[in-house]
């Protein structure tokens, strides 16, 4: 008996000996993993924030030379070439002489793309009077726009311009041109000389070439100058001055600046070439003159005195812009002299409308006109 409960004793020491080694082994193993995980995830921690640091300087590294590729890059593109061609101040008679050149420049009409203006390294453009190029571009208008009644011409969807027994159905413009404003400029240009006159604004909105001013072509010096320069090539219409030099002059400039002299005498052949055969066949596309005066039809209402001074001064910006650019020797390119008369010109005949910029627009006019 004695001999059997000390074996039982035994047997339990030993067990519990067994159960404790156990859970020192299983406490070793827990541990040993903990430390194994900690390690790991201390591990990937470090790992993962290398992994960030490395793409950090990467992505650091990539807009680096990002923004050292664009401060060595030249804001212009070398060679570029744009033809700003503003409704109504002669752009037909500009494209058909380009053609008589054979040079090619992409054009921008009939609204203004700033972004290609101020990338172009040389902008041709198409200067008229301001309030001449509104008065142009609202009798164009009003022209081919059908009536709502007892309309005789045939309706077409479009080119109704090329046409004068053609009109284009347009309800709104209709109403704004022949109806509100009574096909007459100078009650649109009244209504824009108010005070509180977002209601003509509105409806300007809606007549194409006019609603567009100077202003929104060349909305500031980044779209006409670099580097403190003018890259114009100025084409301006204004009566006493030549308008088909001018541009043969800028055209010249222009072949010269991006082929160089050389080339210039080629390009001057191919231009006495196809004048001759236009000449000889006496006949040029309607397409390509200036349609302002192609299809100067039906009866057009003339801008009073003091309707002229109101929008004189409705436009006062533009007038300030033409001024900035002839003091930029933007016509230096025309050696004829054309290019800066006809600005000067434009500026002198509305100075007396200009002067004194804050009083009321209407209340000076009619001390002026008067």
């Amino acid at each position: 008996m004695r001999e059997y409960k000390a074996r039982g004793a035994l047997s339990g020491r030993n067990n519990k000996t067994k159960m404790k080694l156990r859970q020192d082994v299983v406490c070793s193993i827990v541990i040993f993993l903990a430390c194994v995980t900690f390690n790991t995830i201390i591990f990937f921690n470090r790992t993962l924030d290398e992994v960030q640091e490395v793409q950090k300087e990467a992505t650091g590294d990539l807009l680096a030379r990002k923004e050292s590729k664009q401060i060595e890059d030249a804001p212009i593109k070398l060679g570029s070439q744009k033809f700003l061609h503003l409704g109504k101040a002669g752009g037909g008679t500009v494209k058909h002489t380009f053609k008589l050149w054979g040079s090619t420049v992409p054009e921008c009409h009939p609204s203004p793309c700033t972004k290609d203006t101020q990338d172009s390294e040389l902008v041709f453009i198409t200067l008229r009077d301001p309030v001449d190029r509104f008065v142009s571009g609202f009798n164009w208008r009003k022209l081919f726009v059908c009536k709502t009644h007892n309309e005789t011409r045939q309706i077409v969807k479009r080119g109704a311009w090329r046409d004068p027994n053609t009109c284009q159905v347009s309800v709104k413009k209709s109403y704004i041109l022949l109806e509100k404003y009574m096909s007459n400029v100078s009650e649109l240009a009244m209504a824009l000389c108010q005070d509180d006159n977002s209601k003509a604004e509105e409806d300007l909105s809606w007549i194409l070439h006019s609603k567009f001013a100077l202003s929104d072509w060349l909305p500031s010096s980044q779209h006409w100058q670099y580097e403190g320069k003018s890259k114009l090539l100025p084409m301006v219409v204004e009566p006493g001055f030549d308008f088909i030099e001018q541009i043969n002059n800028q055209v010249k400039f222009s072949i010269v600046k991006q082929h160089g002299e050389s080339a210039l005498k080629r390009y001057e052949e191919t231009y006495k070439r196809k004048s001759q055969k236009e000449e000889k066949d006496n006949h040029i596309n309607p397409a390509f003159t200036h349609s302002s005066v192609a299809n100067d039809r039906g009866s057009l209402t003339k801008i009073t005195d003091l309707a002229e001074c109101c929008l004189a001064r409705y436009l006062r910006r533009d007038y300030e812009l033409i001024q900035e650019i002839s003091a930029a020797s933007s016509c230096d390119s025309d050696e004829s002299g054309n290019c800066q008369g006809a600005m000067e010109s434009i500026y002198k005949r509305r100075e007396k409308y200009l002067k004194s910029p804050s009083a009321n627009n209407l209340d000076f006019c009619s001390k002026i006109v008067d």
